[in-house]
């Protein structure tokens, strides 16, 4: 599954804009900047977390590139046991 947050903190409006623009897929948490920012040190954005099965974070990926899919692809795969 994944979730974005929305950490700007943005209106429900915007945040539904952008989704509709960017044709999302993805549930989007609203108001997430102050847990973004302190339960996950999140400092810059995009910031990807991959998480396994136990809910534990594994890995964490910070910015995003079209070079970058193909490999984040491969860390889900291997997450899921594919």
């Amino acid at each position: 599954m994944v979730i974005a947050v929305n950490g700007y903190d943005e209106s429900k409006e915007v945040v539904e804009r952008f989704v509709r623009e960017k044709n999302l897929k993805q549930r989007v948490l609203l108001r997430g900047g102050k847990v973004a920012r302190d339960a996950y040190g999140v400092r810059a954005y995009p910031t990807c977390f991959f998480i396994d099965r136990e809910g534990k974070v594994v890995e964490r990926e910070v910015g995003f590139a079209p070079d970058m899919a193909r490999s984040m692809e491969g860390k889900i795969e291997r997450l899921l046991g594919k």
